[in-house]
């Protein structure tokens, strides 16, 4: 059985519960801060990667 929950978690939970059979609930979550500013930065260093400059490789790995 397949449940998707859309805005409330709640319904879809309980029918769940109390069914029977086994039942997969897919919930739909965003992107966290944390989230888009790891992607950001994995963006800024491949760019920086394919402008094959020395200094911004050197800036990146001091970084980390």
């Amino acid at each position: 059985r397949y449940i998707a929950a859309r805005e409330d978690i709640r319904a879809p939970l309980r029918a769940a519960l109390t069914s029977p059979e086994p039942t997969v609930i897919e919930v739909e979550v965003g992107d966290s801060a944390g989230m888009r500013r790891v992607r950001a930065e994995g963006l800024v260093r491949s760019a920086a990667r394919r402008l094959g400059e020395g200094r911004v490789r050197k800036w990146l790995r001091w970084r980390e």
